[in-house]
């Protein structure tokens, strides 16, 4: 193995690196030769893209790059000049399928297959994972096992001031990394934004003075926030509550004359699930390219379902319905989740008994809708394995903006998010504001709400 490097050369610029990114980078080389698994965290500014380059001219074997989702793989991609892919689709690949019949729409289909280590990987790869601090712990676990089969090399890399994953738990200690890079460098803090992230994280936020420039703070009203959003494609607006994400979409969307539920050609949409069979992960962003109609499922539904066509991904199965939809579970006052209002889209999918017998309640049901078994077993299959559950995506959670980055940001702090004794503890709210804070590429703007 070669020794850590102190200087490296980025598009054509010698960069020296700081004596904490040296013992960070020596760190992480030394515990990847004693047990092929190693961590690296650093806040923003720290420069661990600059140490993840570091390590294409110190690793002997080849290195592949992976993230959780595929924002952050395209990402990881821009910054390391190197290819990069999802976890899911690197350890999990794809089954070749024959092309749909014509009468099936012709549709793009993906399928996944079994666990394998990544395509290429040896017992000398190194695999370096960015935004770690998203990986739960399956998919970790998932990942090790994959790359533990042909004994390869693990690097993680992370930003442990961040919030924890969507779903599941810390699948990374980033808290106690090999290499913990700390100093904060001085081109980075000539960003305000970074500036006040920095600021924040160190607990000193209240002694931040550069307002005005890229950063700004004033009191508005949701409605306000939301047309700034509509001023620019390349904004974003975050928020802690859910209540107000939808307010705020719904905004969005009546300023652009679109119907109300009804999704459209050229909308952004946000997975809200994991969905491992197509690769996507809760939190993803996409484009809609195109729309048609399920006709079987539609009928089999006795609602709405759609094939989605986002651009640049094969079709999705989604059921518009339950796009932020609120529903109450019958004859209780309890509220049912977002999970459960999408479960109970296909719960006739699932009637007791053989399709083929007519006697039997599913029987009796798809005679009832004129549905064949053949027509119907295809249309579950779809449903089950294309189904995406989504909703509206031009005010996220800062939760699900995780792995994403925007050039301008407005973070929605609301009364509840501000008050003292909310559920939400001091650490809590230090991690989502950095969160949301650290998402903004170059500008960011604090809408403080009024009502």
């Amino acid at each position: 193995m070669s020794p850590a490097p102190a200087t490296i050369e980025i598009e054509g610029v010698t960069i020296t690196l700081s004596a904490d990114q040296q013992l960070a980078l020596r760190a992480c080389l030394e515990e990847l030769k004693r047990s092929r698994h190693a961590i690296l965290s650093g806040a923003a500014g720290t420069g661990k893209t600059t140490v993840m380059k570091a390590l294409l001219s110190a690793w002997p074997g080849g290195v592949m790059f992976l993230a959780p989702t595929g924002k952050a793989a395209v990402r990881l991609a821009e910054s390391t000049g190197r290819g990069a892919k999802t976890i899911h689709s690197s350890i999990f690949g794809t089954v070749d399928e024959e092309q749909e019949d014509e009468d099936e729409g012709g549709k793009e289909k993906l399928r996944f297959g079994e666990l394998h280590p990544p395509e290429g990987c040896t017992s000398s790869t190194l695999v370096v994972v960015d935004e770690a601090s998203m990986v739960n712990t399956k998919l970790a676990n998932e990942l090790r096992t994959a790359v533990g089969q042909v004994g390869g090399n693990i690097l993680w890399v992370g930003d442990h001031e961040q919030l924890p994953p969507v779903e599941g738990g810390w699948g990374v200690d980033l808290a106690n990394a090999t290499g913990k890079l700390t100093q904060v460098h001085r081109q980075a803090l000539d960003s305000a934004v970074l500036k006040f992230a920095t600021m924040i994280r160190e607990g000193d936020m209240g002694l931040f003075d550069t307002w005005g420039g890229d950063v700004t703070k004033q009191k508005v009203t949701v409605a306000k926030a939301a047309a700034w959003r509509e001023r620019d494609t390349d904004r974003v607006l975050l928020t802690w509550t859910n209540r107000i994400r939808k307010q705020a979409n719904a905004l969005i969307r009546k300023s652009r004359g679109h119907k109300v539920g009804v999704p459209e050609v050229g909308e952004t949409l946000i997975c809200t699930f994991n969905n491992h069979d197509l690769a996507i992960m809760n939190g993803e962003t996409f484009e809609i390219e195109a729309i048609e109609p399920h006709p079987v499922l539609s009928i089999l539904c006795e609602q709405p379902i759609l094939w989605v066509k986002p651009v640049g991904r094969p079709d999705f199965v989604m059921a518009p319905q339950t796009f932020d939809a609120s529903k109450k579970y019958p004859d209780s006052r309890r509220a049912m989740s977002d999970r459960a209002i999408y479960r109970e889209v296909w719960s006739n999918l699932f009637l007791q008994g053989n399709p083929a017998d007519e006697a039997s309640p599913m029987g009796e049901f798809l005679l009832e809708k004129g549905i064949s078994v053949s027509d119907f077993r295809r249309a579950r299959s779809e449903a089950m394995d294309y189904g995406v559950q989504g909703t509206w995506g031009y005010c996220l959670t800062v939760h699900k903006s995780q792995g994403s980055q925007w050039k301008e940001v407005g973070f929605m702090s609301c009364p509840g998010f501000r008050r003292k004794g909310s559920y939400l503890t001091l650490e809590d709210k230090r991690r989502m504001l950095y969160t949301a804070v650290t998402r903004a590429e170059s500008r960011l703007h604090i809408f403080t709400l009024t009502a």
